[in-house]
């Protein structure tokens, strides 16, 4: 506290005791400040320079670059980083600098200010002249508004919260006013990123406090080198889905509320990964082994931005999907044991943590084998040739047999057609009177099957 006559007091107690911390020289003290913790004091001389002492007023320092002029008023942030001071007929001075540099606010009017006021942050700062508006500043003291209400009037002091959010003023005819200024809007809350194919739905809900002026919209951010972008115009905040994002890349996203002043502060923030099922796999290669089918397949190409976790195949005409186990042999399995000649079709399809995806094309496949044996029921020679006649084999491996083959004295086998009804062979170009033996098999899609008993003769003489 200062006295006339130049005195200077502290108290360490909460004000129950006083120091006088006069210095030698008495200075015509206008105002006093301090930094939250005390040992940081600002003080305004009326007619001199601007003092600073770093112990809490026991020693003080001019402060070379605060021009020595008719201070009237002085406040300070509350770490003491911030400074502002008012002059007598005009002008108003700020320092961000610990009061190392100074500079004066040409966009405030030019009254003459009685006293100042100033946040804990700095920020917001309001003035007040007998017989003016209060007018308050919320980016440090470059850009000044009046208050609406109550008006001018013969203001004598003023003071305000360490958040800014509430401004006491008094008139010199005893009345005390109090005033909110307008400021950026607090934090809305984001409450939910629910992300989905490339997009996310983000839900949040008002900042309780809009900084006394309306919300016009609000902004989000998923990274400082993007920036900030429009998310939602109005004061109602409501669910946004935002589009074209990349499935399988994490993001953190804020948003904040824009009132006539400008943004406020950033909400939360959440993370979230968009994703959606995978695409189809694709079958690479069937190959029949037994009664089974042998499938190879490709992963796809996108696994939707979350990793598969399974692999299903179905076969034609069901509607059951089959759990596939891949081994460290790579992507590939065996069907269970299939009936023989059916053809099957078959197909696959992947699944992750959203869900599964398309199935691939369809891929179809005989389950057969090569025929049983046939059996020789006759044998007819002649001098030069024989004629036998075959049964089918009981069995035609699952697919209709194509021809046969016969082999004489155990030589190569030779090709014969079909034949309507009953098959009949001819083997030509024999010699009279000579012993043959003679064997038989069918042949399918598969290829040749067993052969029959041997059969002997003799041609005729």
């Amino acid at each position: 506290a200062v006295a006339n006559g130049g005195h200077l007091y502290a108290s360490t107690d909460t004000g129950q005791s006083w120091i006088d911390r006069t210095p030698t020289t008495k200075r015509n003290w206008a105002s006093i400040t301090m930094s939250k913790d005390g040992l940081i004091q600002y003080g305004a001389l009326y007619g001199g320079g601007i003092l600073k002492s770093r112990n809490g007023g026991v020693t003080w320092a001019t402060l070379s670059r605060a021009t020595s002029t008719y201070w009237k008023a002085i406040d300070c942030s509350a770490d003491g980083k911030y400074v502002v001071a008012t002059v007598d007929g005009g002008g108003i001075y700020t320092s961000s600098t610990s009061g190392a540099k100074w500079a004066q606010q040409t966009n405030a009017p030019q009254y003459n200010w009685y006293a100042v006021a100033m946040s804990g942050d700095g920020k917001i700062v309001a003035a007040m002249a007998d017989g003016t508006d209060i007018y308050t500043s919320v980016d440090y003291g470059a850009n000044w508004s009046a208050s609406a209400s109550p008006g001018a009037t013969s203001w004598s002091w003023i003071d305000m919260s360490a958040d800014g959010q509430k401004i006491v003023a008094g008139i010199k005819n005893g009345k005390v006013w109090t005033y909110s200024p307008i400021t950026p809007p607090i934090a809305p809350t984001l409450n939910s990123a629910v992300a989905g194919n490339k997009v996310v739905t983000l839900t949040f809900t008002t900042p309780t406090f809009d900084g006394d002026s309306a919300i016009t919209g609000y902004e989000y951010l998923f990274s400082e080198a993007q920036g900030w972008q429009p998310l939602l115009s109005g004061a109602t905040a409501k669910p946004v889905t935002l589009s074209s994002l990349t499935n399988g890349y994490q993001y953190t996203v804020r948003v904040r509320a824009v009132n006539a002043i400008g943004s406020g502060v950033a909400s939360n923030a959440l993370n979230f990964t968009p994703r959606t099922i995978p695409d189809a796999p694709t079958i690479t290669a069937t190959t029949l082994v037994a009664n089974r089918i042998h499938v190879t397949f490709a992963a796809p190409a996108s696994d939707g931005g979350s990793a598969i976790t399974s692999y299903e195949y179905q076969l034609s005409g069901t509607t059951t999907w089959t759990k596939i186990v891949t081994t460290t042999a790579g992507l590939q399995f065996d069907t269970a044991a299939l009936r023989y000649g059916v053809t099957y079709g078959i197909s696959i399809r992947a699944g992750n943590a959203v869900g599964k995806g398309p199935k691939s094309d369809v891929k179809s496949m005989l389950v057969a084998t090569t025929p049983g044996a046939p059996v020789i029921a006759t044998v007819t020679p002649t001098r030069t040739k024989v004629v036998l006649t075959v049964r089918a084999p009981l069995s035609t491996g699952g697919a209709p047999i194509t021809g046969y083959v016969y082999s004489l004295n155990g030589g190569p086998w030779t090709s014969v057609a079909l034949t309507s009804g009953t098959q009949s062979i001819t083997i030509s170009t024999l010699k009279a009177n000579t012993l043959y033996s003679v064997k038989v098999a069918a042949v399918n899609v598969m290829g040749q099957g067993a052969s029959s008993l041997v059969k002997n003769f003799r041609t005729p003489r």
